[in-house]
């Protein structure tokens, strides 16, 4: 288990880093602090924009992509109206 574990850290150092800070950060009394508050808060933020930002493009798309995609149909002549005629260039 021990050749294990510094073989993950040679491999990943900065996740070894990362998950140090981690658990010191929370060993320490941090956790409950107004600083993680404020993390907490931005990381959810920033995580429902990235979730939201998606789904609403695709809804429009949706949405838009048959008014777009639509050719304009041809309006009938009105009665008694002359039939236009072809232009010859």
């Amino acid at each position: 288990m021990d050749e294990e574990l510094k073989t993950r850290f040679d491999q990943h150092p900065y996740g070894a880093l990362a998950a140090a800070v981690g658990v010191g950060y929370v060993l320490g009394g941090g956790f409950f602090t107004p600083l993680t508050e404020r993390i907490a808060k931005l990381v959810l933020k920033a995580g429902v924009r990235a979730a939201l930002v998606p789904f609403v493009a695709a809804q429009l798309t949706e949405l838009l992509t048959p008014v777009l995609s639509k050719e304009t149909a041809p309006t009938p002549p009105a009665p008694g109206a002359e039939p236009p005629q072809p232009s010859v260039a």
